[in-house]
C-alpha cells in the first residue's frame, strides 16, 4: 500500500507572528511471505505566515503560493489558521468565515 497526503503541523508563534508548516507525508508498506516492511517520509512543502496584516503562503523556496489553493489541498490547515487567528488577532473575522463565502 502506498499513501501520500499533505497536512498542517503545529504552529510556531513569535509575538504577533505565527508560522504554520505544511508537510507532505508518504508511507509504503508491504507484506510478502509472512514478512513485512514499512517506510515513511515527511518533508516540508510550504509555510503559512499569519499576523495582524493577514496571511501569506510560501513554498519551501520562498515563492508565493495561492492561499486559497493551499487551503483546498490541506484539510486541517483552515482549522489551524482559525485557532491561530483567534489567539493573535481577537475580534477579526476568521479564515473559516472567509472561506465559506468563496
Amino acid at each position: 500500500m502506498n499513501l501520500g497526503k499533505l497536512g498542517a503541523d503545529d504552529p510556531l508563534k513569535v509575538g504577533d507572528l505565527a508560522l504554520i508548516p505544511v508537510s507532505e507525508f508518504h508511507s509504503f508498506s508491504t507484506v510478502v511471505d509472512g514478512g513485512g516492511s514499512f517506510v515513511g517520509m515527511k518533508r516540508a512543502k510550504a509555510v503559512v505566515a499569519l499576523g495582524p496584516w493577514g496571511a501569506v503562503a510560501l513554498d519551501v523556496s520562498g515563492e508565493a503560493l495561492s492561499l486559497r489553493e493551499l487551503l483546498d489541498r490541506v484539510p486541517d490547515l483552515e482549522v489551524r489558521m482559525a485557532e491561530v487567528e483567534r489567539s493573535i488577532c481577537p475580534g477579526r473575522r476568521s479564515t473559516d468565515e472567509v472561506s465559506r463565502k468563496k
